[in-house]
């Protein structure tokens, strides 16, 4: 598929944002991805699966970002997306950003790569009335978001997280030539970790001129492995939490809940520090539950920061790896 031309936007004063979220949740019998031939098939769900999408428009640009309770984001989605929402809004592709919470516990068969497809659920494929789905549900969110923008401030800010997260691979993790600091730090856990989240916050400007909370947009590195392998029900694991404890503090101290979603960071071997044999529901609500309460409070301080003058732009470049000229960008090779 090739994409629609960009077309030039004319300019807006400030900011103007849209929040909406829609459901995702596969139905019964789908292969569940994540933990490959060790998944089981989806019987049903112990929490829903969602798309949130925080709408911004500023100065000549127009962007969509969506975050998603599955494993991972897909070049096939982001394809078919922006050209179903093409006639509907003046996003275009390399303005719709999908980012995934990395949820073990979702279905697969929907993904730009046939190794995931192949590799990362318990039985291979590509399905195409999923896929089919998740385009409709994702794509009626942009749309809504797109339509019910209005005036907005943001602010974007981070925070450090320490405790609740571990390197799984800690021993050959050290042996890295470029690891100085092999010692494991009783007071941060471990040490080989990404602790920073990143929080987007957007508040729609009320006809007083004051603000209330719209969307809170969360990006932290954990793997969603807080419950094991070995459960059927779909779920979104640790995020489930996350984004229900930061959504509640929100709503308890600011008298409404915005749209709050979350993806995953740069993740690579940060696991959630589970507490030994009691990975489940439980850890998972203890580990959510702490970036969660970790997020509203760099939520409140953010307040100060709320601002209508964003720079915002975005760009896209798609690479062949299979054309070693392309691989290299910047001084960097990709494998």
């Amino acid at each position: 598929m090739r994409p629609r031309a960009a077309t030039e936007l004319p300019t807006v004063e400030g900011v103007l944002a849209g929040a909406a979220e829609a459901d995702i949740t596969p139905p019964p019998g789908m292969p569940k991805a994540g933990y490959s031939a060790n998944a089981h098939d989806g019987h049903g769900f112990r929490t829903r699966l969602r798309a949130r999408v925080t709408h911004l428009r500023a100065g000549r640009s127009s962007i969509a970002l969506v975050q998603l309770d599955l494993l991972a984001g897909s070049s096939v989605l982001q394809y078919l997306v922006a050209d179903a929402i093409a006639d509907r809004t003046d996003i275009p592709l390399a303005g719709v950003w999908l980012g995934a919470t990395h949820t073990h516990a979702g279905p697969g068969q929907f993904l730009g790569t046939d190794f995931y497809n192949q590799h990362a659920s318990n039985r291979p494929g590509f399905d195409p009335a999923y896929t089919d789905f998740l385009v409709r549900q994702i794509a009626g969110a942009v749309i809504e978001a797109h339509d019910t923008r209005s005036p907005a401030k943001v602010a974007v800010g981070r925070t450090e997280v320490w405790g609740v997260t571990r390197n799984r691979s800690q021993d050959p993790h050290v042996q890295n030539r470029t690891v100085r600091d092999k010692r494991l730090d009783p007071q941060r856990k471990w040490v080989s970790i990404n602790p920073d989240l990143h929080l987007l916050r957007v508040d729609r400007i009320t006809n007083g001129g004051g603000t209330e909370p719209l969307s809170a947009a969360v990006v932290f590195s954990v793997h969603g492995t807080g419950i094991p392998q070995q459960v059927h029900e779909y779920n979104a694991d640790v995020w489930a939490y996350l984004v229900a404890e930061l959504g509640h503090r929100i709503e308890e101290r600011h008298g409404s809940c915005p749209v709050v979603g979350a993806s995953e960071g740069t993740h690579a071997d940060v696991a959630p520090a589970l507490r030994p044999g009691l990975a489940g529901h439980r850890e998972a609500r203890r580990v959510g539950r702490a970036v969660g309460g970790a997020a509203a409070t760099l939520y409140d301080r953010l307040g100060a920061e709320l601002t209508d003058d964003v720079e915002l732009d975005a760009g896209f470049r798609e690479v062949d790896l299979d054309r070693a000229a392309e691989r290299r960008i910047a001084g960097v090779e990709l494998p």
